[in-house]
Parts: C-alpha cells; structure tokens; sequence
C-alpha cells in the first residue's frame, strides 16, 4: 500500500481527529511484515497520535499489516519493519518499504524512530542495525504485536520518525532499543521484551544461564564487545548448549554468527541448531564422544559433517540430511522454523528449504558447536521469533 506522511502544525489541548489539522504528503512504497508485541500505554513525546502530534519536522506514518494466510499468526508475533533505499527482491520471508525518502530520514542508528499501535499505546520494538542486501541499504526493525494478526485480516500500526536528533532510546527504553553490535553498548537491548527468547554474546563476561559447554569441550570461550568466541582445537569438541529445553513449535531459531569454512574429512565437524549436546548418544554427540549431528530424531541443525566440500553445510532434521546450502565465514543469520507439519531452513531472511519431515520432539536445547574446524566461530546473539504463517511473513 502507499505511506502517507502526516505533518503536523498545531498542538492543541484537546482530543481532536487528526485529519482536521494535518496535511499529507504522498511519499509512496511498499511494505511487507508483521509482527506482536505486548502494548503499554505511556504519554507520547508530542501527544497520541490520534489526537494531536506537532512539530512540522517529524512524521507519523501508517503501516497497515495483512495478513493473506488462512491461519492466524501466534499471539504474540514480531513482525519485521524494514524501510530500505531500493527493491531487495527477497521473497515473503521478509518486509520491507521501498522508499529512500523516508530511508534517508531515519538515523543510521535507528534513534529516532518508535512504533504505536491504533490506540497510541507505544509498541516494544528492537532494531536489529542495517542489513546490506544486493547493495541495497535497510533499516530493519522486530516490532511486537501482542494480540498478533487473525487469519485474512489486517492490524494498522504507526511509525514515529522524529528530526535525526531526536533519541527515543534515553528516552522510552525499554519500548524501544538496540543491541550492542548498533549503539556500542547493552545499555538499551530490549530484546527480551520482544522476543520469545533473547540472548546477546557481546560484552559478557561470564556464560549466561542457561547456557554451559557441550560434553568433552576443551577451552572455555572467550568474549568480546560485539560477540563470544568459541575456539577450535585439533581434538575433542567446542561449544555451548542449553542446560533447559524451548518449546520450538510455531517458533523460529535464529542463530546470528560467524561460522568457519573448512575443507576436513577426519575429525571437522560444525553444528548449529536445535538437540542435545550433554552427553554421547545425543543428537549432537556421538558414541565416541565427537561432534556430530542427526543422532537421533529431536533436532534440526545446520552442519558440515566433516566431506570435504568447502563452505557446504548440510541441513538436518532428525536423521535425515533433507538438503544443503553453500555459506561463506561472513556474519550470517542461520534460522530454523517449526510448525506441526513443516520444517523450514532461512538464511538472511530467504527460505532456502522447507520440508514436511519434522523433529520427534518440539522441547529441545539449542546447541552451537565445532570439532578440529581450524578457525573460531563468533556468536553475536540467539533468539526464538514467533512463526509467521506457512512462512510468510504479512505484508504491508
């Protein structure tokens, strides 16, 4: 549908219909989302904006959800809001606005930027940073919507850009925030307002619960401002994995990292996924202790099994290899979806695979793991977003 840039010149004192005191700029641009996030009612910087928000330098503009499937998203849902310079192409996994005009009012931090629902309530929202797609820039943000969106239907939200200056982080966090690897500090990560489940691995000190080392790890990670470093060694194992289980189901993992490429055939193995690593005869331990994936049915992960076809991994769910993507040592963002009947692998917000088979159990631990690879692997952040329906993200 087309944006519509509302300016506003008149602060008044009373409840009033905004379309008496507003003027509106066609902008135009597409857009293509959705998602839930649990609503707060809170006073808004210049008033709500179904009454009066001034200042002719900032805007308010309308986004309308749809969601075109026959099922309802889950309650609550995070929907992506990406406003990108260009067309990315990239398919219904993702939305996203065409519209350089408004790109280019956006700070390249996403400071000045907040979303409310119909009533004005403030939305909890998380921007991820910009993602660099086919040299096309967007800013992308995760915007909760806790009632979610109802099969074949459609929910309006508002997105608030104020002057480049303006920084809702100071001031409505935590409504509104950034990971570490965007503003250089944890200060304002909001993510586990946003999220199913959150985790960030930049600037710890410490493993977080629940997270300890698989069985037979070496070393201890090492940690960094913007990530965790899981080492490689030239024999046993190297990772970490959750001492509880997520219930996966109508969920997608995501797993944002840096994963080597190796060439081995002997001991190199890369897992990344959902399984037990606690002990052997695990989904991601073998019999003789080592790294493995697929050892039983209750898991899915992207692996390299150690067959010597540089920067391939294999994708797995219970035992069966269902396919393979190529991938290369750059941050990437490494998703598994779950619903009842299907199985669905992303990477960087693009389907690669789905698939009916699905794992023999949907409460798993997540596991991040390396055997004899020659290089470390750099963990960014984990979370779990809800599902969109049959994989398709609402548009907008």
């Amino acid at each position: 549908m087309d944006i519509k840039k509302r300016i506003y010149f008149t602060i008044i004192s009373f409840p009033l219909l905004i379309s008496t005191f507003s003027i509106y700029s066609q902008i135009g641009g597409n857009v293509v989302g959705s998602n839930s996030a649990q609503t707060n009612s809170i006073t808004l910087p210049q008033g709500n904006i179904y009454y009066c928000v001034a200042a002719s330098d900032s805007g308010v503009y309308p986004i309308l959800i749809s969601n075109t499937q026959n099922i309802p998203t889950p309650s609550s849902f995070q929907q992506d809001i990406a406003i990108c310079n260009g067309n990315i192409n990239i398919g219904p996994n993702f939305a996203y606005i065409n519209n350089a005009t408004l790109f280019n009012q956006i700070n390249p931090n996403g400071q000045n930027v907040y979303f409310v629902n119909s009533s004005g309530n403030i939305l909890y929202s998380w921007y991820e940073g910009q993602l660099n797609y086919n040299g096309v820039t967007c800013d992308v943000w995760w915007v909760n919507i806790p009632q979610g969106i109802p099969a074949n239907s459609n929910v309006t939200i508002y997105m608030y850009v104020g002057n480049s200056s303006a920084n809702y982080y100071s001031q409505y966090y935590p409504y509104v925030g950034a990971p570490i690897q965007v503003l250089g500090t944890s200060q304002y990560d909001n993510g586990q307002k946003v999220f199913n489940y959150y985790q960030n691995f930049g600037n710890l000190s410490s493993l977080p619960s629940p997270w300890t080392y698989v069985y037979n790890n070496q070393n201890s990670v090492s940690f960094s401002t913007n990530y965790t470093i899981i080492p490689y060694s030239s024999s046993g194992n190297e990772g970490i994995t959750t001492t509880v289980n997520f219930n996966i189901q109508n969920n997608i993992l995501q797993i944002y990292a840096s994963v080597p490429t190796t060439s081995g055939t002997s001991w190199d193995y890369i897992s990344l996924g959902v399984g037990a690593a606690n002990n052997k005869n695990t989904y991601f331990i073998g019999g003789g202790g080592g790294l493995i994936a697929g050892g039983n049915n209750n898991g899915a992960a992207f692996t390299y099994p150690n067959s010597g076809n540089t920067g391939k991994f294999n994708l797995y769910v219970g035992t069966s290899n269902v396919g393979s993507t190529t991938y290369n040592y750059a941050p990437t963002i490494y998703e598994i979806g779950f619903s009842s009947s299907y199985t669905y692998f992303l990477v960087n917000y693009t389907q690669i695979l789905s698939t009916t088979t699905i794992p023999g159990s949907f409460s798993l631990p997540i596991t991040i793991g390396q055997q004899n690879s020659g290089n470390n692997i750099y963990l960014y952040w984990v979370l779990l977003r809800s599902l969109p329906p049959n994989d398709v993200m609402p548009s907008i």
